[in-house]
């Protein structure tokens, strides 16, 4: 069938699963040409034109189906017609299913989707309410992946030798490993464990040759060659704790952008959250056009109801509220429903309908007296 996608502001041809619809079956007439066919697959419209081959499917090619297709949430055209039809070649070939969908003019397809959807979510505020609600929560979780994905890149920096030294050196000091040629010279340890020579260091990056060695003379190391090998290895370590704090900070940029786009996805996301109460609040003030359908009807006389009964509960107000989770395979539409509802009538006595649809979703057994409420019911306290 035929739907607008509003984001890319196109048309797209989508499938959507247990919608039953009705398809009429066409007679197919020869031309002249052989294997050339016309059929009425478009009521009033002229015949559609059918090439039917006589090349033989290979039956031992394997056909890749697609079991997980890409899901979407689009809108419905009121403009747009699907035309289908069943072709019967009389036995001279195998019935034909053909689908034929208006194509909007790609010249004005960005405005026609547009108005489209203006009108749609006009007649539908809570639809269309829920599905920009669906889209801001997609755009956040996509953001967040590239959030997440960057924090770690950080955190793998911060977690490194030099990262925890240059979130505390003397809690975590940086040494230098040596061999015994470095040690016989350095007489020593090296190891940066200094929070002084840290914000020195990062201040003045270019210098800390010269910092190094106004430390070492501080600490009164003063002997040429234990003094040159000493500043050499902390100088070494300088270099690498300032290249993490480099990559570390080469990092926080490239977060930066992706931060502010989760803030905004955040606020879109929360806005959502409250047209979509705004919507539900607005709807739960309303009596509902009561719609009576598929399973309720059949239901409605063994346990003591009437259309009329309904409507006269209904009437009454509301008195308690509960939700419609039904899966595709438990609705006429085979969409499924995720709505609140409200609950009219009595324990024992009541009916629960969709706020949003006007289903009736559950009636009770008013001829069981031991009849159990629905769990999910949360009666008004009186």
């Amino acid at each position: 069938m035929s739907a607008l996608d509003k984001n890319t502001r196109k048309q797209r041809t989508i499938v959507s699963t247990g919608q039953a619809i009705s398809i009429p079956i066409v007679k197919a007439t020869a031309t002249s040409t052989p294997n050339i066919y016309t059929a009425p697959i478009i009521a009033g419209a002229k015949p559609v034109r059918i090439s039917v081959s006589e090349n033989k499917a290979d039956k031992n090619k394997q056909v890749v189906i697609n079991s997980k297709p890409n899901a979407g949430y689009y809108i419905p055209s009121s403009k747009l017609k699907t035309h289908h039809a069943i072709v019967d070649f009389g036995g001279k070939h195998e019935a034909l299913y053909v689908s034929i969908i208006d194509v909007i003019d790609v010249n004005n397809e960005k405005q026609i989707v547009e108005t489209e959807w203006a009108e749609w979510s006009t007649l539908h505020p809570l639809e269309a309410a829920l599905l920009e609600l669906e889209e801001a929560k997609k755009r956040l979780a996509n953001i967040d992946k590239h959030y997440q994905a960057q924090v770690a890149v950080i955190n793998k920096f911060k977690a490194t030798p030099e990262g925890l030294a240059l979130a505390d050196p003397v809690k975590n000091p940086l040494v230098y490993k040596q061999d015994s040629k470095q040690l016989k010279l350095t007489k020593q340890e090296v190891k940066f464990n200094d929070k002084e020579l840290l914000k020195s260091i990062l201040i003045n990056q270019n210098d800390y040759p010269n910092l190094v060695v106004q430390k070492l003379v501080k600490e009164k190391i003063t002997g040429g060659t234990q003094l040159f090998a000493v500043t050499a290895l902390l100088s070494a370590l300088c270099d690498s704790i300032l290249k993490t704090h480099a990559q570390i900070e080469e990092a926080k940029k490239k977060l930066a952008p992706i931060l502010e786009s989760r803030k905004k996805a955040e606020g879109e996301k929360k806005a959502g959250e409250n047209k979509v109460k705004e919507e539900e609040a607005k709807v739960k003030g309303k009596t509902p056009e009561i719609k009576i359908e598929g399973k309720i009807k059949g239901q409605m006389g063994e346990r003591g109801w009437t259309d009329q009964d309904i409507k006269n509960t209904v009437a009454q107000g509301a008195s308690g509220d509960s939700f419609d989770k039904r899966k595709p395979k438990n609705t006429d539409d085979g969409l499924g429903r995720n709505d609140p509802a409200t609950v009219y009538g009595q324990p024992g006595k009541y009916v629960v309908v969709n706020d949003r649809t006007g289903e009736v979703t559950q009636v009770s057994d008013k001829t069981d007296p031991d009849w159990i409420d629905d769990s999910r019911i949360r009666w008004n306290k009186k």
